[in-house]
């Protein structure tokens, strides 16, 4: 990762997020639909990657968000999420 000023903290590329439904039938479906159709529609200039994990007793997806576009302006996704 860059450091912008000589001993300044190292900015993240990514974050990690996660959304889970539990006790609900057909989760996969629903829970990557839904995470998808979210990303799209509201900051759908941003790179994501989705991952879904039914192996668990708590099924979830993981979203890695890349918060800096590629034109390399970075988005709060505080201000945006």
């Amino acid at each position: 990762m860059p450091l912008y000023k000589e001993g300044a903290k190292e900015k993240r590329h990514t974050i990690n997020i996660i959304f889970s439904m539990k006790e609900h039938s057909n989760t996969k479906r629903k829970i990557t639909a839904g995470c998808n159709y979210y990303f799209k529609k509201s900051i759908s200039k941003q790179f994501f990657i989705l991952a879904f994990h039914g192996d668990t007793d708590n099924p979830h997806c993981h979203i890695y968000l890349k918060v800096v576009d590629k034109n390399g302006k970075r988005i709060n996704p505080k201000k945006q999420i």
